[in-house]
């Protein structure tokens, strides 16, 4: 504060600090420098110590044994891809629709042929590179085709047996004077043949009924079942008797 003509002025500030603060500063700037390059330091030491060292391996690979050999490449060709061609069909003809009375109208209706028919049933496959060339039907026999034991089929006449043969006695049921019946389950084909047995209910004695059930039933001629006057496979169950009295 300065007195002089009646005018009093006052300086602000501090001084002290003022003529300091650079050189403060500065030394600020360098130690927090030299903190940030410790902590630097100290974490490349850390990493470079905890590193493992990686051996260099070579390219020679040895081979000791036979089974170190990996499986040579398959030289099979693929089979060639196939081209299933849908059938041709012609688009039937339409003509411009011209309007008649209500009364004159007659229902069109076009029916496919049976070439276009059979056509949809047995697509032709092609050779692939289409031309069409070398084509095939496929046919499938419907006598390839069996039903399972337990599947249902519908028929109108039933399989009825022609001919049955006489199964032979076990001799150890003979002997032990043993008689059962067992019931079997045969598959007749199309031809009356019996394709399959099974046998639906045992004995119960284990005196060997059941093998030689199979074996008689094998043997049996039967009349195809019949649906839609079409012969068709079917199931059909009977029973066998073993009895001593027969034999």
């Amino acid at each position: 504060m300065r007195l002089g003509t009646g005018v009093i002025k006052v300086d602000y500030g501090a001084f002290e600090l003022k003529r300091t603060y650079q050189k403060n500063m500065a030394i600020a700037i360098i130690v927090g420098a030299l903190l940030h390059l410790v902590v630097i330091g100290v974490w490349e030491f850390v990493k470079w110590a905890t590193t493992e060292e990686i051996p260099q391996t070579s390219n020679v690979i040895r081979i000791k044994d036979i089974s170190d050999l990996a499986p040579p490449p398959s030289i099979a060709k693929k089979p060639p891809a196939v081209k299933i061609e849908a059938p041709k069909i012609a688009a039937p003809k339409i003509g411009i629709p011209e309007p008649v009375p209500d009364e004159e109208v007659e229902e069109a209706v076009v029916l496919a042929t049976q070439d276009q028919l059979a056509d949809i049933s047995q697509p032709t496959v092609g050779s692939g590179d289409g031309t069409g060339g070398n084509d095939m039907v496929i046919e499938i026999d419907d006598s390839e085709f069996f039903p399972a034991a337990d599947e249902f089929v519908a028929v109108e006449e039933i399989p009825q047996a022609i001919s049955l043969a006489q199964p032979n006695y076990p001799e150890m049921a003979r002997k032990a004077g043993i008689e059962g019946s067992v019931w079997v389950r045969v598959l007749v084909d199309k031809e009356g043949n019996v394709r399959d047995v099974i046998i639906e209910k045992e004995s119960g004695s284990n005196a060997g009924f059941e093998e030689e059930a199979k074996k008689a039933a094998l043997k049996g001629k039967w009349t195809p079942a019949i649906q839609n006057n079409q012969p068709v496979p079917c199931w059909v169950s009977y029973k066998i008797e073993f009895s001593l009295g027969g034999n």
